[in-house]
């Protein structure tokens, strides 16, 4: 899932945000890390 800059804040659900998280764990990375790297949390 990639996240969605054109879904109005208030129409965001709980479904949203989770995807977004995943989304983050998966595909963004720590700075200075390799792109495509996971989040470290």
């Amino acid at each position: 899932m990639r996240p969605e800059a054109e879904k109005q804040l208030q129409k965001l659900s709980e479904e949203d945000v989770e995807g977004l998280v995943d989304w983050m764990l998966t595909s963004g990375r720590v700075r200075g890390g390799k792109p495509g790297t996971g989040l470290g949390i």
